[in-house]
């Protein structure tokens, strides 16, 4: 059944993510194609292009920092590095991303404490129709991004 419904794209999952940059919109759709690929080294990276599969990722602003901002992401489809890729792909690289980042932003985030990829799964939403009834999991921030979160408020 939750193989039906993933495929079927009736579960939700939601993610809170810092990105890079001040976001000027309440929301934006990312409608872009993505492509796996393998570089000589043999690392597998991800990018967009107009010959890979359809994938969807509405952002939601959260809150806006000096120059960063806290986004909800909510992908429609499921693939892979998906948020990862979709915000880089428009100039709102993730902190802390060492392979679809931006390096400078990266050093800049690991010194004020964040020491990984700011990219959280908060919920997941399962409707009745798998488990007999609606359910919703959530996480809640960890220490270690609340207090990043907690330092990008109080320098705003």
């Amino acid at each position: 059944k939750l193989q039906r419904a993933f495929a079927k794209r009736t579960i939700k999952k939601s993610y809170l993510t810092m990105v890079k940059g001040r976001w000027e919109e309440q929301e934006r759709w990312v409608r872009s194609p993505l492509k796996k690929y393998r570089l000589v080294s043999g690392e597998r990276i991800v990018r967009v292009h107009e010959e890979g599969k359809p994938a969807e990722t509405l952002f939601k602003l959260r809150e806006n920092f000096k120059d960063m901002s806290l986004l909800e992401a909510l992908p429609r489809t499921g693939r892979t590095h998906q948020i990862r890729v979709h915000a880089q792909s428009i100039r709102y690289p993730i902190a802390c991303d060492d392979k679809y980042g931006d390096e400078r932003f990266n050093v800049c985030c690991q010194k004020q404490g964040l020491r990984r990829m700011f990219l959280h799964a908060q919920s997941l939403h399962l409707p009745a129709d798998i488990l007999g009834e609606e359910m919703v999991f959530e996480a809640p921030l960890s220490d270690d991004l609340l207090n990043f979160l907690a330092m990008q408020q109080s320098n705003t």
